[in-house]
């Protein structure tokens, strides 16, 4: 389950402890569970969304 990280302070101590893998402006943070995270596959945008 994700949950948002309402207090700004630590929303703004996560934000600098971690480096986003996309580019764009971020605006929030959230926080996952981590027993439910098993990992993450990156796949080329091509595999998901065909070609441009």
């Amino acid at each position: 389950m994700a949950t948002t990280v309402a207090d700004p302070g630590e929303a703004a101590r996560l934000k600098d402890l971690v480096r986003p893998w996309v580019t764009g402006e971020m605006d929030q943070v959230i926080r996952i569970q981590p027993e439910i995270v098993t990992g993450f596959v990156l796949v080329p945008a091509q595999a998901v969304c065909g070609p441009a």
